[in-house]
């Protein structure tokens, strides 16, 4: 009997221009690092919901308050309101009895908030934020994802945050920034020469932000990566989702914010390829 494990993203790897391609690591399922309410064994629909609760940027910043350095204060409800800007104060209350039932947060006295501590060993919402894009992305597109890919013949560049192969055998390589805070040219360069590495429909460098006001102040900085790149630092169009951006750097490769929230962003790129 044969012990060979019939793997469905590797088979359509090998589809992809440039190949075949070696993949020597790739990361599919939840891990200790991703938020996840604790027990998993939801429904369907369950599922779904905790999947849109994180993809909703007001909740990240809500639920930034309940990991790391911040989760151990104590937060009043003025104080998240000033934090976390909700569309309206039910907003807020809605999230929080959210966060209580999912035990991310706890209410030690009444109208007093704080981090859950089975969350203590979380230092941030980095990799959570890359596991909520793969799950958008095979819900709604029925991509094939996986975190953390290690390609034998892109080695040299590092790792991709995430590679995620779409039905119709388009690929899409997405590098996470979870905040637009110490964005380095350095970072900027590896997201140029992995999308050069790796032929495929389209790269994304999404930054966790909506500030508009760091989009913005980023442009200059994406054009002398490209400048670098390219030979070229002339930046393609930017397009406006509700309050975020999405700055087309060349054909097929992309820069974005949340502050239109994640879906918009693969809504406007994937329908332009």
């Amino acid at each position: 009997m044969s012990s060979f494990s019939y793997d469905p993203f590797l088979e359509r790897l090998q589809s992809c221009a440039g190949g075949p391609w070696t993949l020597l690591e790739g990361q599919q399922h939840l891990d200790a690092l991703v938020l996840q309410p604790p027990s998993f064994d939801a429904s369907q629909e369950d599922a779904s919901l905790f999947i849109d609760f994180v993809a909703n940027s007001f909740h990240r910043r809500l639920l930034h308050c309940f990991v790391g350095m911040q989760g151990s204060r104590p937060w009043s409800l003025e104080a998240l309101l000033k934090q976390t800007r909700p569309p309206s104060p039910q907003a807020l209350t809605d999230a929080l009895s959210r966060c209580l039932l999912w035990q991310f947060a706890l209410e030690p006295t009444p109208m007093t908030w704080q981090g859950h501590p089975r969350l203590a060993s979380l230092n941030n919402l980095g990799w959570t934020f890359e596991w909520v894009i793969q799950a958008l992305l095979e819900r709604d597109y029925g991509a094939l994802v996986r975190r953390h890919v290690r390609l034998g013949e892109t080695l040299a560049l590092g790792e991709i945050d995430l590679l995620a192969l779409l039905p119709d055998g388009q690929a899409l390589l997405v590098e996470c920034k979870s905040s637009s805070k110490g964005l380095t040219n350095l970072q900027l360069d590896r997201f140029l020469a992995k999308a050069q590495g790796f032929p495929l429909a389209c790269a994304l460098l999404l930054i966790d932000t909506d500030d508009p006001q760091q989009m913005q102040q980023r442009l200059g900085q994406l054009g002398m990566a490209a400048q670098r790149a390219y030979g070229d630092g002339a930046l393609g169009a930017i397009q406006r989702i509700g309050g975020g951006s999405v700055v087309h750097v060349r054909s097929r490769l992309f820069v974005a914010d949340t502050g239109g929230g994640i879906i918009s962003v693969f809504q406007a790129i994937l329908s332009s390829l």
